[in-house]
């Protein structure tokens, strides 16, 4: 083996499990400064490394440079190169090798691979060529980010969509990048009539060298234009001839210099170069000619151009444009380019960056003229647009759906069946999980053919769920284990989602009432999993293991006191490391209580009533008030602390044991003694019920005790952090648990509704004042409208019953005939319109028909023309007149006293 061939020391033999974790990236080069359908290669390895890093990603090149290798073991990418025998003379790799000489020049390839990911018009034929012939049961991804119209010559293009559709129909998925080459194959794909594969969007995200570069405007004497596009034909010359006619005419007005990206002169034959001479010819531009180049090449001349000129109206998808907008450097794009379709979306601000073309050449240049100008003439002002469009672009993370998307194509898993953790009490039969390959919806800018419009259901899946009946065949099989892998891999996404919300939910509790904490008390049997919980909970939101309250193992307590846990305090993570969430104000408060026996004692329910009134303090000695009477224990903890106000009663019971039925009597007794408070219930360790249907009575049975049936809000099931399930593989690995998506799903899920806001405690009342009783209040109304809800109509048991129920109320309420003051409707609840995961917090799904129902209700509730009548002022009562004094007869009247003298009585 030549030098040539040792990208890698190759042993002859791979381990299975190495083989079986691999993915196969089929290209002729790699490398961090490569562009074109080589930078989107790399992007491809970097997007499965990045999250899945346990799995192998090798890639085939013809050759590649010290620092091509360099890139890829930083990448986490294993290159294998040709091999070249002793005195062949064919050194000079072609990518004949790959398709047709794959076995003996790259004999080394893994063996077993999960698929193979190949490019359109590279490495295609190469891609499906190494799975016929040797990982015939892996799975082949093409990309396709370009369309045939660059192709000349009507039989030139037929020859490449007719290769596209063949390729296309032997793989299992493919990839168009950007919306243009997207709808381009979509409707080519319509003439595959046997085996379709699966056709997405993919949306690449911008190279890194951009991301990082925040573009700055300086003021100079003469600006610099950058044009880009690859140009393969003088026939075809990508709107550089235009553009170049329209830099002439504003650089009259203008001092101006134009370098134009992907023009390769040596390419050409001479009678080729002199019509290039001819279209680029320029009275008053100073223009260069240039290669594409590199990706190092654009970035340097991008920083010091004021602006960057994207002029093709065939190109699918510019990346180098796209570049251009994460950096902040102002760019001009034609309206007929996929870019401009894209950034729109994006942002509505992008569609100054849009020029309008129409007519001929000679209307276009016009067009290209007056927009350069209007641009340059206000240089500092399009660097800041430029700016706020590169913001809005990084911020909104358009590419992550797609990618997950990809990662879902490119990895399969081993387990054919999918058993899961949730258990859904009058749930459906088992749905398919081919509809669960759609993608995420996401201002429309992920989709996938057939379903561009569909939103997404999230899919449960049911224990009793097999794949045994389609596995006939290796494609077959692996299309199943596709299909298995989508639903768990795009839940990655929904998972960081849903733990941002719930960051920002914790973050912003109790921010009307500062100084307060969030109190929650966690009751249970011994044994249950409280102080599990408390750390699992912790773990779901941080990502690390938190021993912060202390737990055993089986049936047997390690809490004996009543422990008072800040939740996420500063220990929940390493000193070097920032807060995970930075304005959390440590207000979130669990109260580990020791667990009680399953007694209706009256002692259980009065230490609830005490805790709840923050009588007892943290660290009793819980064990000693168990055997102490309720008078002792109302006189030892006689002091009730209204600062200390619960919010939340959790019961914490696990699977494994039956309900306690007399303790959840004695609990619900306790937060009736005086309090409001809301118990939530959370059914732990369901992996360890012997079986389903004990799973499922158990359940059914603590709903019944906690009379909480059917709610999907206050009663959750899930399965804890620990040492059956989530142990660290590595026993010295210091983090212990290895974080599990499920779990942190079903915990991300409960954190969302233990901090509900319209979920409130009623405090006890103060001790009630004697008020004297109010005189009655007169009648304010006369005359106030009835409305009639005639409601569950879907429980009506026919039509006619319903019809002949309604005719009777209208007439009760004289409204027959009525259409505003009396409504027909269901409602939303656990019959119809629960959410499918019940462990997910939104609880019920939406529903356009009763949402409808509803808001017309809104709109004749609150209709303006339908008045209430007051009721007429009470009359004022006037006092009888009193009657007048007699008049007196034959008595002389008294002496007045005179007027301005002082009287002195004795």
């Amino acid at each position: 083996m030549t030098k040539m061939a040792a990208a890698r020391s190759l042993d002859n033999t791979y381990s299975n499990e190495e083989d079986e974790s691999a993915v196969l990236l089929v290209h002729t080069e790699y490398g961090k400064d490569k562009v074109g359908s080589s930078f989107l290669h790399r992007q491809v390895a970097e997007t499965i490394r990045e999250s899945e890093p346990d799995i192998s990603v090798f890639s085939t090149v013809l050759h590649a440079t010290e620092k091509d290798k360099q890139d890829a073991q930083q990448d986490g990418v294993e290159l294998i190169l040709p091999k070249v025998e002793p005195g062949d003379p064919r050194t000079d790799p072609t990518p004949d090798w790959l398709t047709f000489d794959h076995r003996s020049k790259y004999p080394d390839l893994p063996t077993k691979v999960r698929s193979i990911v190949g490019h359109a018009d590279v490495t295609s034929r190469a891609a499906l060529n190494i799975k016929h012939d040797r990982c015939p049961e892996a799975k082949v991804v093409l990309i396709y980010n370009d369309t045939s119209k660059d192709t000349q010559g009507n039989e030139k293009v037929a020859t490449v969509n007719n290769s596209a559709l063949q390729n296309a129909q032997e793989a299992d998925v493919v990839f168009s990048v950007g919306n243009k080459v997207f709808d381009h194959f979509e409707n080519q794909f319509r003439a595959i009539t046997d085996k379709k594969p699966k056709h997405f969007e993919f949306l690449p995200r911008p190279s890194k060298k951009f991301e990082h570069t925040k573009a700055i405007y300086k003021e100079t004497k003469t600006l610099a234009v950058l044009s880009i596009g690859r140009v393969k034909s003088v026939h075809n010359l990508k709107g550089h001839d235009l553009v170049v006619k329209a830099l002439d005419i504003a650089a009259v007005k203008q001092n101006m210099e134009c370098g134009i990206r992907g023009i390769n002169e040596e390419d050409f034959q001479a009678s080729d170069k002199d019509i290039l001479k001819t279209h680029f010819k320029t009275t008053h531009l100073k223009r260069t000619l240039h290669p594409y180049g590199t990706l190092t090449d654009l970035h340097n001349d991008m920083l010091k151009a004021h602006l960057v000129l994207i002029p093709s109206e065939e190109e699918p998808f510019e990346l180098a444009g796209l570049d251009a907008i994460a950096a902040g450097i102002p760019v001009l794009v034609s309206d007929k380019s996929g870019l401009a379709d894209f950034m729109t979306k994006i942002s509505p601000e992008f569609c100054y960056s849009v020029v309008n073309i129409e007519g001929n050449d000679e209307d276009k240049v016009k067009q290209w003229a007056k927009r350069i100008e209007q641009s340059l003439s206000n240089c500092e002002t399009e660097f800041e647009r430029a700016a706020r469009c590169r913001d809005k672009l990084l911020s909104v993370k358009y590419w992550e759906e797609s990618h997950q998307q990809l990662i879902c194509s490119c990895i399969q898993t081993d387990d054919r069946t999918q058993q899961s953790s949730e258990v859904k009490i009058g749930s459906a039969p088992p749905v398919s999980l081919t509809d669960s390959r759609k993608p995420l919806q996401s201002g429309g800018l992920s989709r996938e053919a057939g379903h561009s419009s569909d939103k997404i259901d999230t899919v449960t899946e049911r224990a009793n769920q097999s794949w045994t009946e389609t596995t006939e065949t290796p494609a077959q099989g692996a299309s199943i284990l596709y299909q298995a892998a989508i639903p768990h891999l795009v839940e990655h996404s929904k998972i960081a989602s849903l733990r941002n919300t719930v960051k920002l939910r914790l973050t912003n509790l109790l921010h009307d009432r500062p100084g307060e904490t969030f109190n929650l008390l966690l009751v249970g049997l011994p044994g249950s999993g409280k102080s599990s919980f408390i750390n699992s909970m912790i773990m779901a939101v941080t990502g690390s293991w938190s021993d912060v309250a202390h737990y055993g193992a089986g049936n047997r307590t390690v809490t004996r006191r009543l422990e008072r846990i800040v939740m996420f305090d500063d220990n929940c993570k390493e000193v070097h490391e920032p807060h995970p969430m930075p304005d959390y104000k440590k207000n979130i408060v669990f109260w580990d209580c020791g667990g009680f026996p399953n007694a209706m004692d009256e002692v259980y329910s009065t230490i609830v009533s005490l805790a709840l009134d923050g009588r007892i303090p943290p660290g009793t000695n819980m064990e000693e008030c168990m055997d102490q009477t309720p008078d002792q224990l109302r006189r030892r903890f006689s002091r009730v602390d209204r600062k200390v106000t619960f919010d939340r009663i959790v019961f914490i019971l696990s699977a494994s044991q039956n309900v306690p039925t007399h303790l959840v009597e004695a609990v619900k007794s306790g937060a009736r003694q005086g309090h409001d408070v809301p118990i939530f219930v959370v059914v732990t360790k369901i992996d360890k019920c012997p079986n389903q249907h004990d799973l499922q009575k158990r359940v059914l049975g603590a709903q019944a005790a906690f009379n909480l049936t059917g709610s999907q809000v206050r009663f959750k099931l899930t399965s804890l952090y620990c040492e059956d399930l989530t142990l660290w593989p590595d026993p010295s690995d210091y983090r212990v648990m290895k974080p599990d998506a499920k779990i942190d799903s079903n915990l991300l899920n409960i954190w969302m509704s233990l901090t509900d806001p319209n979920i409130k405690a009623i405090p006890a009342p103060p001790e009630p004042k004697r008020i004297p009783p109010a005189r009655p209040a007169p009648a304010e109304y006369e005359y106030v409208p009835i409305f009639v809800v005639v409601t569950k109509i879907d429980k009506c048991p026919n039509q006619h019953d319903l019809q002949e129920r309604v005719k009777d109320a209208q007439a009760a309420f004289n409204l027959t005939g009525s259409q505003v003051r009396f409504k027909l409707t269901s409602l939303y609840c656990e019959d119809l319109t629960l959410w499918p995961d019940p462990s997910d917090y939104r609880v019920m799904k939406p529903d356009a028909k009763i949402d409808s129902n509803l808001l017309n209700i809104w709109m004749s509730l609150t209709d303006p023309n339908i008045k209430a009548i007051p009721a007429p002022p009470e009359p004022k009562r006037i006092p009888p007149a009193r009657p007048a004094p007699a008049e007196p007869q034959n008595n002389p009247a008294p002496n007045p006293p005179r007027q301005g003298r002082w009287c002195v009585l004795s």
